[in-house]
Formats: structure tokens, sequence, C-alpha cells
């Protein structure tokens, strides 16, 4: 016996056939009729009839190979998504319905399903408005049904599932009644194998987790559309795509915590610098950085760090930069350098005002002696940079304590 699925779908197919034509000829309206319940379970019932025929016995036999009740679920929701989605059509303005009125194809210029049509066209209403919503909703009923056909085309490529029992049904032969229960209990096994089958896809395709799609069975697998099939690999894809970025996620989770683990070892070598001190050389901090936090912790500082207004400190985004100011304080009270630096940075000066009961007497009086030439030496020049230079260095000496009131104080008159 010939296989009675391709028979079978012609029929049943026919009305998602001619409805899509309709679509993809910009004929919105009829094609949303074509779509009724009734054409629908008209067509399954003619589906049914053709098959029957092919096969040689009654419809009933091929109904009980059927999930009717399914069905019959299914019949009612494609009768209220189709109600809804003709109604909001109609509600809309005549200048609408003509704009509307689009050829729907796919993004690579394929003809799609039907309901792959009706999602595209609600995508281009838009899901925000009652049509959208309608025209995704019918779309999402019009796929089960497709579904559910394609489930029992599959189910009925097996001559085996209707033939034994058929036969025996026509001939009426009582002696191979016990013939007719085993033919039928194959063929409800076998539907069951392909229905659970076909259970465990659509569950596996249902979950929020696309990596379950890679738990498909093989053999699940074969039995599943081609659709079902398409939408595996996306979800096994869409799983890849999630495993690279946590892994991503855990690369940078790690590097952030190695840089915080490393600002926070600096903090604590700056804090109490030991005399072998090294600042190693890090991802984190860049040479320029290194070099200066090293100064700050060894010593001793250069000239160029005596005039430092915002030093640039690593860190910064950890909120170090407090433990790194008060380093670098620590520092400049340490090194006797500030003396002879041409230039001091406001933080710097303050450090040193904020520490003069902390320096040495003679450090004091060696500044105070070296201002007081320079306040000379800028009397005599009288350029505008020796003589702005000298006042911030006098300024600075009082400022710590000495009295350098000779040609400081005559700097001041000038």
């Amino acid at each position: 016996m010939a296989a009675l699925g391709p028979v079978f779908r012609k029929a049943a197919f026919a009305p998602l056939s001619a409805a899509n034509v309709s679509l993809m000829g910009r004929l919105v309206a009829p094609g949303l009729k074509r779509l009724s319940a009734d054409s629908l379970k008209r067509e399954l019932d003619a589906a049914i009839a053709d098959t029957a025929k092919a096969a040689g016995v009654r419809g009933v036999d091929v109904e009980r190979v059927m999930p009717l009740a399914r069905i019959d679920e299914l019949v009612e929701r494609v009768h209220r998504a189709q109600r809804a989605a003709l109604d909001a059509w109609r509600n809309q303005p005549e200048a609408d319905r003509r704009e509307l009125d689009v050829a729907l194809v796919t993004a690579d210029g394929t003809v799609p399903h039907v309901h792959g049509s009706l999602t595209l066209l609600a995508e281009h209403v838009g899901l925000a408005t009652e049509l959208g919503r309608a025209l995704a909703e019918l779309a999402v009923v019009i796929h089960a049904w497709q579904e559910q056909l394609t489930s029992i085309g599959v189910v009925l490529e097996d001559a085996s599932v209707l033939g034994p029992a058929i036969r025996t049904r026509m001939l009426r032969r009582a002696a191979v009644g016990v013939a007719v229960v085993a033919a039928l209990a194959t063929g409800g096994a076998l539907w069951r194998t392909r229905a659970l089958a076909h259970e465990r896809v659509v569950a596996a395709l249902a979950a929020a987790d696309p990596c379950l799609a890679r738990g498909i069975a093989a053999s699940d697998l074969e039995r599943a559309s081609v659709e079902e099939r398409a939408k595996a690999a996306e979800h096994g894809a869409a799983c890849t795509r999630r495993e690279l970025a946590a892994e991503n996620e855990r690369r940078t989770r790690e590097r952030r915590e190695a840089y915080e683990a490393h600002c926070t070892a600096l903090v604590k070598q700056l804090t109490a610098p030991a005399k072998g001190t090294a600042i190693a050389a890090s991802a984190h901090v860049t040479d320029a950085q290194r070099s200066l936090l090293q100064r700050i912790a060894t010593g001793p500082l250069e000239p160029a760090d005596y005039a430092l207004a915002k030093p640039d400190f690593p860190c910064a985004d950890l909120g170090h930069g407090p433990s790194f100011d008060a380093a670098l304080s620590r520092a400049v009270l340490r090194d006797a350098g500030w003396i002879a630096a041409k230039d001091i940075s406001e933080p710097v000066r303050a450090s040193l005002v904020a520490g003069a009961a902390k320096l040495p007497r003679e450090r004091l009086d060696e500044f105070a002696a070296l201002v007081e030439r320079e306040a000379a030496k800028a009397l005599i020049e009288r350029t505008p940079l020796a003589l702005g230079r000298a006042r911030k260095r006098c300024e600075l000496a009082t400022a710590l304590g000495r009295s350098t009131s000779k040609f400081c104080g005559a700097l001041a008159k000038n």
C-alpha cells in the first residue's frame, strides 16, 4: 500500500496554502477568511476522507489514529484567534488597510509558510497595536495547527498503521479479529512513539533554557519537522552564545578581581614601605605610574614630583586616591628635595605646611637661607618669572615658621 501521508497532507494543507497565496498577493482580508476554523476543519475532514478512500477503509478508522481531543482544542483556538484578527483588520481605516496590503517575503527573499507571513505582517503593522497582536497570536495558533497536521502526516507515512486493520474490517472476517486488535495496537504504539517524541522535542524547544535543545535525542530529531530541526539548531547556537558570554563575564570578573587585589597590595606597600620595597610591573599600572610609586615608597623624589598638582595615580576608580596622596605627603616630608625644587604644587605645599613640625630644623634653616638668596637675585634680575617664583618661596618659608625679613621683606614691597 502506498504511503498515505502525501494524500492526507494534500487536502489538509490546502486552506493554509490558499491563505498564504492570498497574503502574498496583497489580499490580506481574503487570506484571513481562508484561515477560519470551519475552513480548516472542513479540509481536515476532506483529508480524512481522501486518506480513507486511498486506503480502502472508513473515515473512522483513520480518525482512530488521530489525537481528536487535541484537534478539537486547536480548532477552538483557531476560531478565536482568526475572528480577533479579522475584526482587528476590519477596524483599520480603509487607507491604512491599503497601505498594509504588502507582499510578504523572508529576509533572504524566500516565500514563508503562512504562519511566517502572518508574523511578518504583524511586525510590519507593529506588535504594540491591536492588529499586530491579533496577527501575531493567529500566527502562533496556525503554526500549532500546521505542526499537528505534520505529525499526523508523519504517522500516516507508515502503511502498517492502517493497512492490516483496514483490510480486516473491509473483509469483515471474524477470524481476523485478533489481527485487527494487534494492528490497532501496533498503530497506536507507533502513534504514541511518534507523539511522545514530538512532545519531547516541543517541550525542549519551548523551554526558557536554549541549552535543553542539545539534549534532544537523535531519534527524536529524525521524527521532527524541518522547522523543528531548524529551531533546535538555532537553540543550540543560542546556547553556545550564552556560554561564550558567561565565559567572557567570568574572565572579566577575574581580571577585575586581580586588578582590585593589585591595587590593594599597592596601598599596603605605600602605607608602610619597607627598605627593600619594590613596586612590581603590572598590566594595571603604566611604567610612569610604577616609577612614581617606587619613588614615593623608597625615594628619592625627583624635582618634577614636587610640582605635581594632580599626580597620575593608578586605581583611581577604586577610591584609593587619598591613600596615594597621603603616601606622597609622607615622601615629601621624608626627602629633602623640596628645598631646591623650583616649582612646588599646592598639594605639596600643603603637605609641607601641615607637617612642618616633623621637618628637621636644619632643613628649615637651609630652606630659609636659600630663599633669601633667591629673593636677592630676583630683586636684581627683576623679571616677572623670577619675582613671582621668589615671592612664592618666601611665602612658603614664612608658612613653615622661618623669618626671611631682609630680602623677602624687600620683595614683598615691590
